[in-house]
């Protein structure tokens, strides 16, 4: 391999014919230039030593059979009696399958389950109407001797005009399916299910030289999981972060290579989240911190076909991070009775959004997401930037949403949330100019008479021997929406830090405790 300024990725390669001349050529690497042709038995036999190494070796990639089976699964039949229908599970069921991890791309014509074609496609679906992705994941399942299927779209019934469908109770069931695969079929490159993924590779040109007798040949390098997966199309799909933690493991099919991996980051340990659970001594608190930070950060930035679909496409995985850390929370927001409620409220927009975009139904409603939490808005969102160790949070001036004296609903995704209580305290607007002062707000700079009905809810101060005035306060700013004598309604506005001397500290007893929408 070659290396060009210390680069991480290697840009050539060399390799040689099996047979050795010379010494010299003993620190080649065997190999041939050109990948076997995808789809070939040499690629499906290299895919299917992937799968038998690694349940040789790696028992807890292997999934146990599952206790909870998909509510419904593709039959596909074998190789020798090929069949292809949708299946209902039974509770006695198990037994293994694929799942397939794919663009559903722009539409408007998606091939979907929906209850007009449901008992059609329970009898028989045609394979020849299937896009080129559905086509390649039949396959390939096929050909790792595996008779079942699971794809979103047809195993899950989907709107219709006249049917809302059953996805609003699958997507709960998300953690399962993934989880509970024999392995992931990702289609990182493909746009769309016209696509496939068993395409014709691109091509990687060679150079061949004879050294002493033997042929050796260079060639681009071949292997760049961070281009040709990580900033591939497929990653950029809101979906896919879930899909891609919740899963044993993974193939992902490139169009300039196949890879199979079964670790990505903290994301793709087979007993994901230890790496940031609380019992792991060699991850410690602020580690963890820094993890979750990073791993809501990268979804922000990912798209959705529906946006409604935002706060849906992350609770699987958010489901199992609460149980396994022992603590409360949703909508990305973590409360562990110490500082995570606090540090997770005070998210804001990322520098390069300029204002934050609401999440709307087809009514034109804004979706059932409390205005506290970044899952409400289509935006890439950042975290203020907090000292580790270095802040005194201020448990009494909030009330958690998970406490038990607060009123408890459950939004449309099945994400439990009661009110967020807080102490809403008057302050002084600072100039652009004033270092101890600044607030990001969620969207426009608000006007004069605006800014004065903004209320600010202390979070935390940084740990300082000056004086309250001079020492900085972390807020989380809000804004009225409803006032009356029995409740004051208040939704999110920003947030931003300042000095206390512009923060109205009357004594709490005498200030209003309200209600953070």
């Amino acid at each position: 391999m070659l290396k060009l300024n210390e680069g991480r990725i290697p840009v050539m390669s060399l390799c040689r014919s099996p047979v050795a001349q010379s010494l010299t050529a003993n620190f080649i690497q065997i190999g041939f230039p050109k990948l076997p042709a995808a789809a070939s038995e040499t690629h499906f036999g290299i895919v299917r030593q992937f799968i038998q190494d690694c349940n040789a070796n790696h028992p807890k990639c292997v999934p146990s059979k599952p206790s909870t089976m998909p509510t419904r699964l593709l039959y596909l039949g074998s190789l020798e009696m090929p069949a292809l229908r949708i299946y209902k599970t039974k509770a006695t069921d198990s037994f293994q399958y694929t799942a397939l991890s794919h663009r559903w791309g722009l539409g408007p014509d998606f091939f979907c389950t929906n209850q007009k074609n449901l008992k059609e496609y329970e009898e028989s679906i045609s394979f020849d109407n299937l896009p080129n992705t559905f086509k390649n994941a039949v396959e390939t399942t096929r050909k790792l001797s595996v008779q079942y299927l699971w794809i979103d779209s047809l195993c899950i019934i989907q709107k219709s005009e006249d049917d809302d469908g059953d996805f609003a109770t699958e997507a709960l069931r998300m953690e399962d399916v993934f989880s509970s695969a024999y392995c992931i079929l990702a289609a990182s490159s493909a746009m769309g299910p016209k696509d496939g993924f068993l395409v014709p590779r691109k091509n990687n040109d060679s150079l061949i030289f004879e050294m002493g007798g033997q042929t050796v040949y260079v060639c681009r390098f071949m292997d760049d999981f961070d281009s040709h997966v990580l900033q591939g199309p497929l990653s950029e799909r809101g979906w896919v972060m879930q899909e891609r933690a919740l899963a044993r493991r993974t193939i992902f099919f490139t169009d300039r290579q196949t890879y199979f991996d079964k670790l990505i980051s903290f994301l793709g340990d087979p007993n994901f989240p230890s790496k940031i659970a609380i019992e792991n001594t060699g991850s410690d608190r602020g580690e963890r911190i820094r993890l979750y930070e990073d791993f809501y950060r990268q979804y922000s930035r990912l798209d959705f076909t529906r946006w409604t679909d935002r706060p849906i496409a992350i609770s699987g995985l958010q489901k199992r991070l609460l149980r396994d850390l022992e603590i409360e929370g949703g909508f990305g927001v973590f409360d562990d009775g110490r500082s995570l409620l606090q540090r997770s409220l005070l998210w804001k927009r990322a520098e390069d959004v300029s204002t934050l975009e609401k999440v709307l139904l087809l009514s034109g409603e804004p979706i059932a997401v409390p205005s506290w939490s970044w899952m409400g808005y289509k935006n890439a969102i950042d975290y203020l930037d907090l000292p580790l160790g270095a802040v005194d949070w201020t448990p009494d001036e909030i009330v958690s949403p998970w406490a038990g004296e607060t009123k408890t609903s459950e939004i449309n995704d099945g994400q439990k949330v009661g009110q967020l209580k807080a102490i809403a305290r008057g302050f002084i607007v600072g100039k652009d100019h004033e270092t101890e002062f600044r607030i990001f707000y969620d969207n426009a700079k608000p006007s004069e008479a605006g800014a004065k009905t903004l209320k600010c809810v202390v979070m935390g101060r940084a740990v300082a021997k000056t004086p309250v005035e001079e020492t900085t306060h972390y807020v989380l700013v809000i804004a009225p929406i409803s006032m009356s004598n029995e409740e004051s309604i208040y939704e999110r506005a920003g947030v931003g830090y300042m000095a206390g001397s512009y923060i109205d500290f009357a004594d709490a007893g005498q200030l209003q405790m309200v209600t953070v929408h």
